[in-house]
C-alpha cells in the first residue's frame, strides 16, 4: 500500500513538473514570435524612411518614443505603419479598419535621430543622418510569478551614405 502511494506521488510531481516546462515553452514561444515580427516592421520602416527622407519637416519631426496612445502625435507618414505595429486588428462589420493581429502588445516604438555616420554633420536631408529605432515590449514572467521584463529589438539606419 505505502508503495503504491510513493509511487502516485513520485508520478504526480512529475506531472506537475512537465506542465510547468510546457508553461515556460509557451512563453518563449511569444517572446520569439515578437523577435521575428520585428524585423518586417523595421524593413517597413526603412522604406518610410526612404520615401520621406527628402521632406525636411519629416525628419526634424521623427524622433520620438510612440505608443498606442500617442499615434496621432507621429509624423503623417508614420501613422499607417505605427497603428499596425501597435494596435490590435480592428474589425467593424466584417471589414478591417486598422491595427494588425501580429501587433507588439504593452510595446512602444522608440525613434530616435543623429548625425551623419561618415561626416558628423547634423541631421538633415542634404548631409544625412542615422536614425535608429527600437521596438520594446513587456514580456510576462514565467508562471512561478516572477516579475515582467521589458525586451527590446533595435534596427540602425544610415540616410545618405
Amino acid at each position: 500500500m505505502i508503495e503504491m502511494l510513493v509511487s502516485v506521488l513520485i508520478f504526480a510531481l512529475a506531472m506537475l513538473g512537465l506542465a510547468g516546462m510546457y508553461m515556460k515553452l509557451i512563453t518563449a514561444q511569444t517572446q520569439n514570435q515578437n523577435v521575428a515580427q520585428t524585423s518586417p516592421w523595421g524593413n517597413s520602416f526603412w522604406g518610410i524612411v526612404q520615401a520621406n527622407a527628402n521632406a525636411t519637416s519629416f525628419l526634424a519631426n521623427l524622433s520620438g518614443t510612440y505608443t498606442s496612445a500617442n499615434i496621432s502625435a507621429a509624423p503623417a507618414p508614420l501613422r499607417a505603419w505605427l497603428t499596425e505595429v501597435l494596435q490590435p486588428l480592428a474589425i467593424v462589420n466584417s471589414t478591417t479598419t486598422s491595427g494588425s493581429p501580429n501587433y507588439l502588445a504593452n510595446g512602444s516604438v522608440v525613434i530616435t535621430t543623429g548625425p551623419d555616420a561618415s561626416s558628423g554633420a547634423a541631421c538633415s536631408a542634404s548631409s544625412g543622418c542615422t536614425v535608429t529605432v527600437t521596438f520594446q515590449w513587456t514580456q510576462n514572467g514565467a508562471v512561478s510569478g516572477s516579475p515582467a521584463i521589458t525586451r527590446g529589438q533595435t534596427f540602425n539606419f544610415q540616410i545618405g551614405l
